[in-house]
């Protein structure tokens, strides 16, 4: 993958992770808009630090590979969760003010997603293989990340 197109997709999964947690501020109880885009870009930005070197070693696949497929998978997750955010904006329009549900729906799908592309862009390595170490390394380290940063960056 050229450089420029590198850049451009970690501009995407950075700016589209940024804008989603900032969407959830007002329809999630407790978040600022500031607190809720760093716990979500911060929280995930981590997890993908964390997977990327092990999807290097579960697939035997170089830095390279491995990096290009993570950051085309991350652009679909983004476009899942742009429309997360469009569901964010209408809900709080209409007077939500929590709606932990739905963003949780909107994550899962995103999350499917974003598993299916990596499967289907690692063609060669077995899906399981590319699965477990999806669920077990990127979704355990998010969590992880997730529960850490929250109390740093929701407001009591």
């Amino acid at each position: 993958m050229k450089p420029l197109r590198r850049s451009l997709l970690t501009a995407v999964a950075v700016g589209g992770s940024l804008l989603y947690g900032a969407s959830l501020a007002p329809v999630w109880p407790g978040f600022d808009i500031r607190g809720a885009a760093l716990w979500l870009a911060v929280s995930a930005g981590l997890a993908w630090c964390v997977f990327i070197p092990a999807l290097i070693v579960t697939t035997r696949l170089g830095w390279a590979a491995c990096v290009d497929a993570c950051l085309v998978t991350m652009a679909w997750g983004e476009v899942v969760l742009l429309s997360g955010a469009v569901m964010n904006v209408l809900l709080w329009q209409r007077g939500v003010t929590d709606a932990r549900v739905a963003n949780a729906i909107v994550i899962a799908v995103s999350n499917v997603v974003m598993a299916i592309v990596l499967s289907r862009h690692l063609a060669g390595v077995p899906p399981a293989r590319v699965y477990a170490t999806w669920m077990l390394v990127l979704n355990g380290a998010g969590a992880v990340f997730f529960l850490l940063l929250y109390p740093l960056l929701h407001r009591p």
